[in-house]
């Protein structure tokens, strides 16, 4: 008959009890634990029963560890409802990511690479949602409130984005990281904060239409036709600028920078114009033109901060 060692034997319940914790979750290791600890002073008279039951070392080993659940088991099952209070207590509950958030893995910013390769491909889908579901929406928001609505609903799900991203990127930062990895989390932040402000801007113009809307005011076809000239530059602008980012294409980010003085121009003309031609506009509608006016101003700015932000200029 094969007896098992002292030495031989408790490695292996302490192995089983604590190294298999990644699989089996911080409670089951707690549970083995209290068990190893249970077992310690009693190590010699388990030691003593286990070659009762016969067979060679392998069958033993197995043995001994249905032994060990089951005293276990045994032991701690009037506790059983007290000992999940505790867990509830003691471990930390996983944060769960919004269903909006497509690519961000918490455990992954511990590896620098892989979490700053989520956080592009996560920016990325942002710039893809700005412009196949908001950008197509501005023009029609003057009149018709659904497309307000699918605007205001789009910039809430990216702000939800947003702080994941951002916190995701603090996460990665807390690491030791070389200079190529700092450099593209330090873009990755910038154009995170520019396309979550980007958005608000473009809610911004959904409230602005609904202040027309109340006052029963409507734009004229000369103001209709000066916001969809500038609004298409602008719009040919943010294009440039996430292709910049999606690509890493210098070309992209430099048509945006060099395009720059002509949307500003573009801007100061047509308010000069407005203000000389329209004086028979009422003053809401004066007022929301120029706001609009300038709050697509403000949307290209970003784009022009995204384009910055992929040179190195920032």
């Amino acid at each position: 008959m094969v007896r098992i060692s002292v030495r031989y034997l408790l490695p292996h319940l302490k192995r089983d009890g604590f190294e298999r914790c990644p699989t089996c979750g911080g409670s089951h290791a707690i549970f083995k634990g209290i068990g190893v600890l249970i077992f310690l002073p009693l190590t010699s008279v388990f030691v003593a029963i286990l070659p009762l039951f016969g067979g060679e070392i392998e069958r033993q080993i197995a043995n001994s560890h249905t032994l060990f659940n089951l005293v276990n088991l045994f032991i701690l099952l009037p506790f059983c409802d007290r000992f999940a209070v505790w867990m509830t207590k003691l471990m930390p509950k996983k944060e769960l990511p919004s269903k909006y958030v497509k690519h961000l893995d918490r455990d992954a910013s511990a590896i620098p690479a892989v979490g700053l390769l989520q956080a592009r491909k996560e920016l990325e889908v942002v710039t893809e949602r700005v412009s196949e579901h908001m950008f197509p929406h501005l023009l029609s928001m003057i009149e018709d409130d659904k497309a307000r609505q699918q605007v205001v609903q789009q910039e809430r799900i990216i702000d939800v984005v947003y702080k994941a991203t951002y916190h995701h990127l603090q996460r990665i930062m807390e690491n030791n990281l070389n200079d190529k990895e700092s450099e593209e989390a330090l873009k990755l932040l910038y154009v995170n904060n520019d396309l979550e402000r980007l958005t608000n801007v473009m809610k911004e113009m959904a409230r602005a239409m609904n202040k027309l809307e109340n006052k029963h005011k409507m734009l004229n076809d000369w103001e209709r036709e000066k916001i969809q000239q500038l609004f298409e530059e602008v719009e040919q602008g943010f294009s440039h600028a996430s292709k910049a980012f999606s690509n890493n294409r210098e070309e992209e980010a430099l048509q945006v920078i060099y395009n720059n003085p002509k949307i500003q121009r573009m801007e100061r003309e047509m308010r000069y114009e407005h203000f000389y031609y329209g004086s028979g506009s009422s003053s809401t509608v004066s007022v929301v033109f120029s706001d609009l006016m300038n709050l697509m101003l403000r949307i290209h700015q970003h784009s022009v901060n995204m384009s910055h932000t992929m040179l190195g200029m920032v």
